[in-house]
């Protein structure tokens, strides 16, 4: 099966929805699996940034159990930085990613894929619409965000975060 009916079959076997305020620990939990300690957020700190933005979290879900993750935050800076991860402006014109992450029973199925298409799809929708998405990842994802459409940017100095270099990805969104 190659990845395009990977991600039709994903798409039939769950749903992808824009997550409400009650689910904030269930996505909490699920980043925290994703990611490794030190880059994980507390669940407090992962609560007060999903409650500024719910409308931008979106979840994959499987019989109702979340699978897939991609939720962000708007921002008045071009890029992310260590700071536009922590509060929401509304009408920012950079929506700024700060997860996507897939459960690790169900990766490498074309999940996080699809989620991030259906994801890019939605903002575009939004009015008023922000200028580009940014997002910050380690470089053992350029791969996978360039395939997605964004543009590699460099290592982005202005995002600390854990102990990793983190590359810059912006996906400048057609008027």
């Amino acid at each position: 099966m190659n990845m395009d009916q990977n991600q039709k079959a994903m798409l039939q076997e769950g749903v992808t929805r824009v997550m409400t305020e009650d689910e904030y620990e269930t996505a909490w939990r699920l980043e925290t699996h994703c990611f490794p300690v030190e880059e994980a957020e507390s669940l407090e700190a992962f609560q007060c940034r999903f409650h500024q933005a719910v409308h931008l979290a979106m979840g994959y879900f499987i019989a109702d159990k979340l699978i897939g993750l991609v939720c962000g935050v708007q921002s008045d800076k071009p890029t992310v930085t260590t700071d536009s991860l922590n509060k929401h402006i509304p009408n920012g014109e950079t929506l700024c990613i700060q997860s996507v992450c897939v459960d690790k029973g169900h990766r490498k199925k074309g999940i996080a894929a699809g989620l991030l298409r259906s994801y890019i799809e939605y903002i575009k929708q939004l009015t008023p619409r922000p200028k580009r998405i940014c997002l910050c990842a380690h470089d053992y994802l350029i791969p996978f965000y360039t395939k997605a459409g964004f543009k590699v940017t460099g290592i982005n100095k202005q995002f600390q975060w854990g102990n990793a270099e983190w590359y810059g990805f912006e996906l400048t969104l057609d008027e």
